[in-house]
């Protein structure tokens, strides 16, 4: 099977399965209402009718989110670590439908696994949470050893560029422009190389919930050998991924800024773009993993 192919059959899938997508849109708006509330109430109570909030709306500026953090922020504080809560709870949120969405997307592999469930299984709809409980503690697991080895990724780069740039240090640097330059360099093979990291541990999902592996490690060694082997299809899939990422992402700020926010039909549009670009956001999340099940697949028959 051709990335092209995959691609076609996975945007098949996520169109097949769009109640998925509404399903995770769903859970960003609950949190993201938590979150937005108290902030609203602070807001309202504090800025009242201040001209700050005018200049606020414009974009980002960080003389006044200065002068708002120096006269605001002991308030703000709480709301802050309420938001990193919500944040984690989003993850594990993500991580717990991760097992009914795989099944979804593959559902003739685990007929035992529907039965074993339930015996009085029938509808698709348990068959989704059942296997959103069951895969849980699995997939968290593995999301939490995959995030030590993104970490281990991110910290050789952060080290690779302090020593090249002596610590940031203007002084101990011949010119100023090692440090732009090295960052410009090492942020482009940072992202590959955690791109290369992050298709591997979908892979290693797609690995777990096919084969109902209940040994973590082994579905990682497993899809490591996999996506090594396959790399032409499996990094070239990704990587086009992430090309509709990107586009999603200029259209999405070329749009914001073709207007300029001074009145509420203004706010109102900007509002439901940033919806649009989340929706559309989580579509190609669930593209991504539909065309690399298509791959996997088709290279294990």
């Amino acid at each position: 099977m051709s990335i092209t192919q995959a691609i076609k059959l996975g945007f098949k899938q996520v169109v097949q399965h769009k109640r998925l997508v509404l399903l995770l849109y769903l859970l960003t708006l609950l949190l993201g209402m938590l979150v937005a509330y108290p902030l609203k109430s602070f807001l309202a109570s504090t800025l009242n009718h201040s001209l700050m909030v005018g200049d606020m709306v414009k974009g980002f500026d960080y003389t006044i989110l200065n002068d708002f953090m120096n006269a605001y922020g002991a308030g703000i504080s709480p709301i802050l670590n309420q938001s990193l809560l919500i944040i984690g709870v989003f993850l594990v949120g993500i991580v717990f439908l991760m097992g009914g969405i795989l099944y979804s997307f593959n559902p003739s592999v685990n007929k035992e696994l529907l039965a074993a469930v339930s015996e009085k299984t029938t509808s698709q709809s348990n068959a989704f949470w059942g296997n959103c409980a069951h895969f849980f503690w699995r997939l968290f697991r593995l999301s939490v050893y995959f995030l030590f080895l993104h970490g281990l990724v991110l910290s050789a780069f952060v080290f690779l560029f302090l020593s090249i740039t002596k610590g940031i240090s203007p002084r101990e640097v011949a010119d100023d422009t090692i440090i732009v330059n090295t960052f410009k360099y090492l942020c482009p093979l940072y992202l590959l190389v955690a791109a290369f990291f992050f298709m591997w541990q979908d892979y290693a999902k797609i690995h777990l919930v096919n084969h109902q592996q209940k040994w973590v490690l082994k579905s990682m060694g497993a899809s490591l050998f996999f996506v090594l082997k396959n790399g032409f299809k499996t990094y070239g899939l990704y990587l086009v991924n992430i090309l509709f990422l990107g586009l999603l992402v200029l259209v999405n700020y070329w749009l914001s800024n073709a207007f300029t926010i001074n009145t509420g039909w203004h706010i109102f549009f900007s509002f439901l773009l940033s919806q649009i670009f989340i929706v559309g956001r989580f579509a190609l999340k669930l593209l991504n993993l539909s065309s690399a099940g298509f791959i996997y697949r088709a290279i294990k028959k």
